[in-house]
């Protein structure tokens, strides 16, 4: 039973089709969620799964010995950059990636 509610994909038809490497990003604002992706080694390589509801996420990871925890790809249309020991809000959007249970606002 999966308690959390995360909404779905913002465009089904577009999960599987983000570049594979993405910002690691910081931050629990999003605009869009794109999807949720599931990593999980397989011969020596590294590979995920992209699913458009969380649910389906985890129930794979789950049920798939070595798979990680699902992780979130969302769209930020700004964000704030905190490097440096300053916060700075950069306009313009950045596809980001952080883990499902950091939380998730919509901005």
């Amino acid at each position: 039973m999966f308690l959390v509610k995360y909404p779905d994909a913002v465009d089904a038809q577009k999960v599987g089709t983000y570049p594979a490497e993405t910002y690691s990003g910081g931050g629990y604002f999003y605009d869009e969620v794109l999807e949720y992706r599931v990593w999980k080694k397989e011969n020596g390589k590294s590979l995920y799964y992209a699913f458009a509801k969380y649910k389906d996420a985890a129930k794979f990871a789950k049920q798939n010995g070595g798979a990680e925890a699902p992780v979130v790809l969302v769209r930020q249309n700004s964000y704030v950059d905190d490097s440096g020991g300053k916060f700075k809000q950069i306009p313009g959007p950045r596809d980001t990636r952080y883990r499902v249970e950091c939380g998730m606002a919509k901005g």
